[in-house]
């Protein structure tokens, strides 16, 4: 410490203690500085003080009061008022006060004061005791209850006594020489002590603050601060002394106070349970200064208690799961409905905390508090969660009844009914603005007035009636019955009331709803009228049904319409115009020749029958017709059958409920329309049937297959001729017992099991007739009436199988026979020709004819298998692969010819495989008959777009008219002379088999031109 005087100047304003301070620094003397008569006294007592300068401005600092506190310290003390006052010097001075200077003298007077009171015998004195406060001070320092922390100039602790020791953790060793701010000031606290500190050195100026520090083991804590410059004898201040008190219960108090207190008026604004949870945990944790706070909420349902809300640097409420009902700490406090406190909450297995406190919620849930430290909640904790407790409590209470409030005027609103109460004389006492606007009054109006203001008579005597039975009933219920409310305006508005009697042992009164039933009312006759129309309508189908002409359904239409719609005019038209009906009300204003021809209006009539949907117009005029007396149309399609129409001379007549009706009356119309017409056809089908199966020449038989057999319905006449028996015989019989030899019947009954199953059998048989055994073909003619019904026509073939027998057999002795009788002719007239030196020109006419013979024999042979073929499929031949083939076999088998080609690639034909024989016999006939020495022939081949065309050219005599003739089907078949002629005939029947054409041309060089066109085949395929 310094060995300079030191003054002590003591006032609570700054301004006071500069004013005082400030002569005596100047004059060289230490200043010190307190702001209070407690830090006067406590320096003083801590010695190092030679001499007091107190203020004294009552009801503040009062320096009597000071004087009696300093007495006997030793120390002199100057009484410093702000104006002179002679009755205050002279008690200041018997108080023992050293001197007397008014603050307003301060400047000229003080200093010489204090030097006449601080003597140089009393400096020397002074400086013997000041060796003694020292020592005393040292003593006080140590000993004071109150950290007291001495700095150096530069900030560092120059002293630390055992109570800062024990406030900040710190030893004197660990505190000496090190900086106070990084010592026990926080980061976010430096700047602010940074800048007292600095008015406390550069100023002198005495401070007293509150600020948190910070503790050895990183605990966050509130302090109070006194802090005092220490000067020299020079006036330089040399370092400061600081007083600090621990003050952190005391600001946690005033916090929590002011977070219970913003905490109850945001309680007051929740609307819902999770907000109250979320207010309440945000200020809980701040109240009670434990982060880990959670609010759960009860789950009736699942029994449970749902975490809603958190501390915000607590767990995430939504991490953690519901906790279902068990002997846990949450759930007994829940159950007990008091708060619990567990001081070790190691005994519960998942509860990761050392200290449990559990605030339980009413019915509504429970507010916890968890601490990692045992022991950690103490009084003031548990009474601070028992306010917490008590607000959430109220607040949730609130929350539930302003939820269900809201939940009520919802239900209220969205019924949309009205709301009214009666006293017990029948006067109202409350309506709602749904009974306002529904009668027209002010709600003003009918409030006080009687039930009779806008109920009839009847009605409150029906309403009397039911409230003498809620008064006798036992329990309270419910009557509902209907009146009529006479509205402001005279409207009269049918409503259902619900009536009951207000609560209470006594009656009072009534309550109830009204409801406007005016659409229900309107609805009801809607849907009894729509039922009579339907009603209507299937009666008049019952009617349709038993109608057998279309005449007398277009009248029973116009009549159901008559009576369904009541309209003034009605018309129904087929499409030819052939049938139509019509009616026009008598007294109608509608003229009664309008519709006469089925038609009430025309582009109605054509729009519904092009479209075939429903036509409404509700005014024609609109539509700028000359609408007569009709208004309203009602046009509608009769199915395919014709056009129904209706009018009226109103505006807007018919709906879409009419359109509706009228479509399901025209559609029974329609089907009976339908009936009749099939009807009409079957009846002239079966007639038409009847006498084919009568007249037909061929014998026919219907016939039902059951249980395998073939049972006779009926047969035509042809078969009674030609098989010998009765229709009235056989009906009833299998028919395969009587016709059918008895090796044939298995077969005979597949083809009636086939015909059964709907497939069209057509196969040759034998069967049994008057005459004996014949051939037949049997066409099986499948009906679909009951699918067992078949039709069996039998088609004699017996002649024809006879006939085309001996054919054959003639066939093959003539051609065997032929050919065998030529080949003799043949070597005959070579041996002659060799024998006989005259005579080779008859053995060369011989054996020319024999050489034609033979060939004919040979066409023939290829006739009859091309006609034997006829059935084949036709494929894809390629054209250019079968003329080359030709050219070789004709380079073998003639000398001296000239054949030339023009060919593509490739060209397909869609045709049989002759095509190729076809081809070979015009390239034959062209080289046989030319009387040329050395014929020419040319073949081409030209693909075009749809045909594949050969031609073969030569320059020989040409074809003879006659062949031709025949090929034109100008002349007979018989009229073939030789093979040639055969052969062209075989050529053109192959063409046009496969859909082609034969033709002739003449050829530039004088011959002919034989032209095949046959179809092109798109994809390849193999002739069968």
């Amino acid at each position: 410490m310094s060995e300079a005087i030191t003054i002590l100047c003591a006032a609570e304003d700054q301004d006071v203690l500069s004013q005082l301070a400030g002569p005596l620094r100047r004059a060289g003397y230490a200043v010190a500085t307190a702001s209070d008569a407690d830090d006067t006294v406590a320096a003083v007592e801590a010695d190092g003080i030679d001499a007091v300068v107190a203020a004294h401005d009552p009801p503040g600092p009062d320096g009597l009061s000071l004087l009696d506190r300093l007495e006997g310290a030793g120390v002199p003390v100057l009484l410093c008022p702000a104006t002179g006052d002679e009755s205050l010097a002279g008690r200041a001075l018997a108080a023992g006060a050293a001197g007397y200077v008014p603050r307003r003298d301060a400047d000229a007077e003080l200093v010489d004061r204090i030097r006449g009171v601080l003597d140089d015998s009393a400096r020397e004195a002074a400086s013997d005791t000041a060796v003694a406060e020292r020592n005393r001070l040292s003593l006080l320092i140590k000993q004071s209850p109150l950290a007291l922390i001495e700095w150096t100039t530069e900030f560092t602790v120059a002293n630390w006594n055992p109570a800062a020791e024990e406030l900040f953790g710190y030893t004197a060793e660990n505190a000496m020489g090190r900086p106070g701010p990084d010592l026990i000031v926080p980061e976010d606290e430096r700047d602010a002590v940074g800048d007292i500190w600095d008015g406390l050195i550069g100023d002198g100026r005495v401070t007293h603050i509150v600020n948190e520090n910070v503790t050895a083991s990183g605990d966050r804590i509130t302090c109070e601060w006194h802090n005092t410059p220490l000067t020299d004898e020079s006036g330089e201040v040399v370092g400061a002394l600081s007083f600090v008190r621990d003050v952190t219960d005391r600001t946690q108090r005033v916090a929590a106070l002011e977070t219970l207190q913003e905490m109850s008026r945001d309680l007051i604004g929740a609307n819902s349970r999770r907000d109250v949870a979320e207010i309440v945990t945000d200020a809980a944790a701040d109240v009670l200064h434990y982060p880990l706070a959670a609010f759960r909420l009860h789950d009736e349902d699942a029994d449970a208690l749902v975490p809603v809300a958190s501390a915000a640097d607590g767990w995430d409420a939504g991490t953690v799961e519901s906790l279902l009902r068990d002997e846990g700490p949450l759930w007994r406090a829940f159950d007990v409905g008091q708060q619990v406190v567990y001081e070790d909450a190691g005994e519960f297995e998942g509860v990761d905390a050392a200290s449990l406190l559990v605030q339980p919620l009413g019915d509504h849930g429970v507010l916890s508090f968890a601490s990692s430290d045992t022991d950690a909640f103490d009084e003031t904790d548990r009474y601070l969660a028992t306010v917490v407790g008590a607000a959430a409590e109220t607040a949730l209470e609130r929350a539930e009844r302003k939820h269900e409030l809201e939940r009520r005027e919802r239900l209220l609103d969205a019924v949309g009914d009205g709301l009214y109460a009666l006293d017990e004389q029948g006067y109202y006492t409350e309506i709602n603005d749904a009974v306002a606007e529904m009668t027209g009054y002010d709600r003003d109006e009918l409030l006080g007035a009687h039930v009779s203001k806008i109920m009839r008579d009847e009605d409150i005597e029906r309403g009397e009636r039911r409230l003498e039975r809620l008064l006798a009933a036992d329990e309270a219920d419910v009557e509902s019955y209907e009146v009529t409310i006479v509205a402001e305006d005279g409207e009269r508005i049918p409503c259902e009331v619900n009536m009951s009697l207000l609560p209470g042992e006594e009656f009072t009164g009534s309550v109830g709803t009204v409801r406007d039933i005016s659409e229900r009312k309107r609805m009801e006759r809607a849907l009894r009228e729509r039922k009579r129309k339907i009603e209507s309508v299937h009666r008049v189908a019952t009617q349709l049904e038993e109608s057998r002409s279309v005449g007398t359904i277009f009248d029973l239409a116009v009549d159901a319409a008559r009576d369904v719609f009541g309209v003034d005019a009605c018309t129904i038209r087929t499409i030819d115009g052939e049938t139509t009906s019509a009616f026009v009300a008598d007294g109608s204003p509608i003229d009664g020749a309008v519709g006469a021809d089925g038609r009430l209006d025309r582009r109605a009539y054509d729009r519904t029958r092009r479209d075939g949907e429903t036509l409404v117009i509700d005014d024609r005029r609109e539509r700028g017709d000359d609408a007569g007396a009709i208004r309203s149309l009602l046009s509608v399609p009769v199915g395919d059958a014709g056009v129904f129409q209706v009018a009226t001379d109103d505006v807007g007549s018919f709906d879409a409920e009419d359109a509706e009706i009228a479509e399901l009356l025209l559609s029974h119309v329609a089907n009976a329309v339908e009936r009749v017409r099939f009807e009409s056809e079957l009846r002239e089908e079966r007639d038409r049937f009847a006498a084919l199966f009568e007249n037909v020449p061929d014998p026919v038989a219907s016939v039902r297959q059951s249980d395998g057999q073939s049972t006779v319905i009926d047969v035509n006449p042809a078969f009674e001729r030609v098989f010998g028996f009765d229709a009235e015989q056989l009906r009833g019989e299998p028919i395969n017992q009587h016709i059918v030899p008895p090796e044939n019947r298995d077969r005979a009954a597949e083809l009636g099991a086939r015909g059964a199953d709907g497939e069209l059998v057509e196969t040759e048989v034998k069967r049994q007739t008057a005459s004996g055994l014949r051939d037949f073909v049997l066409t099986v003619v499948p009906v679909d009436v009951d699918g067992t019904t078949t039709y069996g026509v039998y088609t004699d073939v017996t002649e024809r199988n006879r006939q085309r027998q001996r054919v054959e057999v003639l066939n093959r002795v003539l051609r065997h026979d032929l050919r065998n009788g030529m080949n003799i002719v043949k070597g005959c007239a070579e041996m002659l020709d060799a024998m006989v030196e005259e005579g080779s020109e008859y053995a060369a006419t011989i054996q020319e004819r024999a050489d034609e013979l033979i060939a004919l024999a040979e066409k023939t042979r290829t006739v009859e298998r091309t006609l034997d073929r006829d059935d084949a499929e036709p494929g894809s031949v390629d054209v250019v692969a079968a003329v080359e083939s030709i050219v070789d076999r004709v380079g073998e088998e003639f000398d001296d010819v000239d054949v030339t080609t023009s060919l593509p690639d490739r060209a397909d034909a869609l045709a049989d495989s002759m095509l190729r024989t076809a081809i070979y016999h015009v390239v034959e006939n062209a080289i046989v008959h030319n009387d040329g020495d050395r014929p020419s022939v040319d073949i081409s081949v030209d693909e075009r777009a749809e045909r594949v065309r050969i031609a073969v050219t030569d320059d020989g005599p040409g074809i003879p008219a006659e062949e031709r003739e025949l090929l034109a089907e100008d002349r007979e078949i018989t009229q073939l002379r030789h093979a040639s002629g055969l052969g062209l005939w075989l050529v053109n029947w192959v063409v046009t088999q496969s859909g082609g054409e034969l033709s002739f041309e003449e050829a530039p060089s004088g011959g002919t031109r034989v032209v095949l066109e046959v179809p092109r085949a798109r994809v390849e395929q193999h002739p069968t």
